[in-house]
């Protein structure tokens, strides 16, 4: 990822230098202007994304869609060969020349099946190949404009006449569409069953995303944001490799020291992979937050001295494998000297249901009080949350949803996990 600074007298003079330098697939990573000074913007590209000036990809980039069906040409049938002929053929028979059919207006009208919504479009063309018809371009947009029009007056005469009907019976309906969308969701069988029972007493409701909520609860446990009992708080990511533990460290850093304006200090234990501790370090350039590199309990507890005062302490750790028993060794060492007031499990959402009862099973030692699920934005099918907070009895922290910094993470809700699991395994950002 590449990461620049621009600063300019207004935002949008910088906007534009982002735009004339990386592009329009630039993201916007930070915007910050004081009184009196220039304004600044840090931006950041993926390599691959940058296009050379005025290449064609970059012009395509650039070229946006007009969207106009009437400057779409209508499909030309393709021209049709002659069948064999077994027998010798003889000279051609002259052929008198007939004059092309002409379209008969009320056919037309008719044949859209209402009333005539209005004239076709001025212009025509002929088709220069020879016996054909005259080609009118504007003949099937004109068709497909008049059946629209003419299905939106016959619905709207036909709700004027109609009463509204009567809603149906809730308690047979919810809970059916409750049943199907779980399923559809992957919910364990045993689990779904409990949940159905509970939402039994509240079938009265019309809303099914309420419904669910309700019948959650028994369930499912929920836990706020980071809680400030102290200073610092504490807060240390584990997790298996791969599932974003420094990408949600730096979301959550960049949350809380640029919206919530708090004093935000980062510890990265991650020195075993190539650019782990670097990603993080980049990071907190970018949100201009204090990152040091601990290799050792002992680094862990010397940079916690020197954050006595802050409000806010974020330890990202290095990725083990469940089954990995001196990496876990190793990560319960490092907690024992961080002593933190909160350890988050982070699981992938995309993870198959076995693998995630055994990184449950494998961190279970480390004693984490909340998991968070990543990459909810990379699978239609989110089940498996409440499987695995129903299975752990553990609390859910925070959803993470994309790469964006910090926009793509959210704390975890009884109403956002509802709506997911009522979006008939739609993609997650639609």
């Amino acid at each position: 990822m590449i990461v620049r600074r621009y600063e300019a007298a207004t935002e949008e003079e910088a906007l534009r230098k982002v735009d004339a330098d990386l592009g329009p697939r630039a993201v916007i990573l930070l915007t910050k202007q004081e009184p009196g000074e220039n304004c600044e913007v840090v931006a950041a590209i993926n390599p691959m994304d940058i296009a050379p000036e005025g290449s064609d990809a970059r012009r395509r980039d650039e070229a946006q869609p007009t969207g106009d069906l009437a400057s779409v040409p209508p499909p030309r049938e393709p021209p049709t060969s002659p069948l064999p002929n077994r027998t010798t053929p003889g000279p051609p028979a002259p052929v008198a020349h007939v004059p092309p059919p002409q379209p008969d207006a009320s056919l037309e009208r008719e044949s859209v099946g209402g009333p005539d919504f209005g004239a076709p479009r001025a212009g025509t063309r002929r088709d220069t190949r020879r016996g054909t018809a005259p080609v009118d371009d504007s003949s099937w947009l004109t068709k497909i404009r008049r059946g629209l029009a003419h299905n939106a007056y016959t619905d709207g005469q036909a709700s004027a006449r109609e009463t509204p009907a009567a809603p149906p019976t809730p308690a047979v309906s919810i809970e059916a569409a409750l049943r199907r969308r779980l399923d559809q969701h992957d919910v364990g069988e045993d689990l779904l069953e409990s949940i159905l029972v509970t939402a039994q007493a509240h079938a009265g409701a019309d809303d099914l995303r309420a419904v669910l909520v309700e019948a959650m609860r028994p369930h499912v446990k929920f836990a706020d944001s980071i809680e400030m009992v102290e200073r610092p708080s504490v807060v240390a990511l584990l997790g298996p490799t791969g599932v974003g533990k420094t990408t949600t460290t730096a979301k959550l850093a960049a949350r809380y020291a640029l919206q919530d304006l708090k004093h935000v200090g980062l510890i990265t234990t991650d020195t075993t992979r190539v650019g782990g501790s670097e990603q993080l370090q980049a990071y907190a350039n970018i949100i201009d937050v204090p990152c040091v590199v601990a290799e050792s309990p002992d680094d862990v507890s010397s940079a916690l001295l020197g954050y006595s005062e802050y409000d806010v302490v974020l330890i990202d750790t290095p990725g083990r494998a469940a089954a990995d028993r001196a990496g876990i060794a190793d990560l319960q060492a490092l907690l024992h000297a961080a002593k933190p007031h909160e350890t988050h499990l982070l699981v992938s959402a995309t993870t198959r249901r076995a693998d995630l009862w055994e990184t449950a099973r494998g961190f279970h030692e480390l004693s984490p009080g909340r998991i968070a699920f990543t990459k909810l934005d990379e699978t239609t099918v989110f089940g498996d949350i409440v499987n695995l907070a129903h299975h752990t009895r553990l609390p859910l922290s925070y959803f993470s949803t994309g790469q964006t910094i910090p926009d793509a993470i959210e704390v975890a809700t009884p109403d956002r996990l509802a709506r997911l699991l009522v979006s008939q395994r739609r993609p997650f950002y639609c």
